[in-house]
């Protein structure tokens, strides 16, 4: 058993000596034991500190023990409420069971028989606490870490990184089509495939100007080309 308290049993009576006694009885490793004189005391610690079992007295001064039965299993439902009365009646102890008290007992109480109840609702306790730890791993295992030089590490998110991949190839289409507009676009507006490319357009143009078109130059003469009004017609020599 581990040292922490893993049960919290709060103890409800406006008897000081059953407060004490009982205190005294259930106080061991494991076990945190609260105790409270006024029924509304009492009804406040079950709220703020959520006991797994409550022993109240049946009758007592402002509220019951059926009323407090009622109001602890508002705030928490899962908690084990065992009634004790020094005038026990076989309708009230139907009563309390119907309502969803989990024991009925007779004043005095058995110091054993308390113990030993109290021990059962401890280890059941316990194994929900275990049951519920590893409900939670099995709902929520950890993620495994990546590790990559140069990279921070963080955990592995699959769906995370499924919308980053997804957004990352939307971008790169985006700036494929981008660019594959442009390129259209300027092809677009190129010239006609059939003009001379611009240096010679220059060229002809200046001849143009001068006269006459020189042509190809060999080592006995240069062979002067008659002017075309339209580039086009330039015949080619080789």
């Amino acid at each position: 058993m581990s040292n922490h308290a893993v049960l919290t049993v709060l103890v409800i009576d406006d008897n000081p000596g059953s407060l004490e006694l009982l205190s005294s009885a259930l106080a061991g490793p494991g076990i945190e034991v609260l105790t409270a004189s006024d029924p509304a005391e009492g009804i406040d610690l079950v709220a703020q500190r959520r006991p797994q079992i409550v022993l109240t007295d049946l009758v007592m001064p402002g509220m019951n023990g059926l009323e407090v039965l009622g109001r602890v299993l508002e705030i928490d439902p899962a908690t084990d409420v065992i009634l004790m009365t020094a005038h026990y009646s076989t309708e009230t102890a139907v009563e309390a069971i119907k309502k969803g008290a989990s024991d009925y007992l007779n004043k005095p109480v058995s110091v054993s028989l308390i113990r030993e109840k109290i021990r059962k609702l401890q280890e059941d306790a316990e194994k929900r606490q275990k049951a519920l730890q590893l409900q939670d791993e099995l709902l929520h295992p950890r993620l495994p870490v990546r590790k990559v030089r140069g990279v921070p590490e963080r955990p592995f998110d699959r769906a995370g990184d499924t919308r980053h991949f997804r957004q990352e190839r939307r971008r790169g289409e985006a700036d494929q089509k981008d660019a594959d507009d442009h390129h259209r676009e300027q092809a677009q507006n190129r010239a006609d495939p059939l003009d001379p490319p611009p240096a010679l357009s220059r060229r002809v143009e200046k001849d143009r100007v001068l006269g006459h078109v020189t042509g190809m130059r060999t080592a006995e003469r240069a062979v002067v080309i008659p002017v075309s009004q339209n580039p086009r017609d330039v015949p080619t020599y080789q």
